[in-house]
C-alpha cells in the first residue's frame, strides 16, 4: 500500500515482426517480443522476463490504414503476488486507424487474475498524433470498470526499422 506518489520504469520491450503474407494493400505479420525489466516495483513491475507472440493484419487504402493485432504473453508470477490466483497469459488485441498523421483505435486485455474486481478485463481507447516519421504521441484513456488498466496514461511510441522499409 502506497501512500504517496510512485513511480516506475516500464520494463523494456523487444520486438520482431516478420510478413507471412502481403498482397495489393493487405499484410499479415507475425511478431514476438521479449520483455527486459528494468525495475522491480511491487504494484508496477515484476522485475521477471516475459515472451509475448502474436499476428498482425493491416489493411492499407488511400489514406487510410486499418490495422488488428492479437498478441498473448506469457510471464511469470511476481515474488510480491505469492499466493494469489493468477493466470500464466495475458491476451492483448488492439484495432487500430491511421489517417492524416493522426492514430486512434481501441485495445482490449485481460486480466492476469481469476478472482475478485481486479480479474476484470481492460478497455481503453486512444488517440495520438505523429510527431516524427518514427515517433508518436498518445493518449490512451481506460473505459469501465476503471479498474484493471491505468485510468489515463500517454507514450512516446518511437519505430525502428531495420532492413527494408516499411508502411
Amino acid at each position: 500500500a502506497y501512500t504517496g506518489g510512485k513511480s516506475a520504469l516500464a520494463p523494456l520491450v523487444v520486438s520482431f515482426l516478420k510478413d507471412i503474407f502481403q498482397s495489393r494493400g493487405l499484410r499479415l505479420s507475425g511478431g514476438l517480443s521479449l520483455g527486459i525489466p528494468l525495475s522491480i516495483t511491487p504494484g508496477f513491475s515484476s522485475g521477471k522476463m516475459f515472451l509475448t507472440a502474436g499476428l498482425e493484419s493491416r489493411l492499407k487504402l488511400d489514406w487510410l490504414t486499418v490495422s488488428w493485432s492479437n498478441y498473448l504473453s506469457f510471464y511469470k508470477n511476481p515474488s510480491w503476488l505469492e499466493g494469489e490466483a493468477l493466470r500464466s497469459n495475458i491476451f492483448f488485441s488492439r484495432i487500430q486507424l491511421r489517417a492524416f498523421g493522426f492514430v486512434g483505435g481501441f485495445i482490449f486485455r485481460s486480466s492476469p487474475f481469476k478472482e475478485d474486481d481486479v480479474a476484470h478485463h481492460g478497455w481503453q481507447g486512444f488517440i495520438g498524433f505523429r510527431i516524427l516519421e518514427n515517433l508518436e504521441f498518445i493518449l490512451v484513456e481506460d473505459f469501465e470498470p476503471f479498474d484493471t488498466t491505468p485510468d489515463v496514461h500517454f507514450l512516446l511510441r518511437w519505430k525502428i526499422t531495420l532492413g527494408s522499409a516499411r508502411t
